[in-house]
């Protein structure tokens, strides 16, 4: 399962936090680098079964959609 999360809300929530992340500040433009790590990663990612969009959304909304695929896959 892939959370999807776009780089604007990964790093809008991340806030300070940024400094944080080594692989996001190490040249200095957490954007670009976020931006890269994600179009390295993009063909993993989009190998998942499924995809759960979650800008704009509440842990606990993304965790009701999780828990209703799982239960989907429980039941099959």
């Amino acid at each position: 399962i892939y959370l999807r999360t776009s780089p604007t809300e990964a790093l809008a929530r991340l806030g300070d936090a940024v400094a944080t992340r080594p692989l996001l500040v190490a040249d200095g433009d957490p954007r670009a680098a976020l931006d890269g790590l994600l179009a390295r990663r993009a063909a993993a990612y989009e190998r998942a079964d499924h995809r759960i969009e979650t800008d704009g959304r509440s842990a606990a909304d993304v965790a009701a959609e999780l828990a209703r695929l799982v239960r989907r896959w429980e039941g099959a």
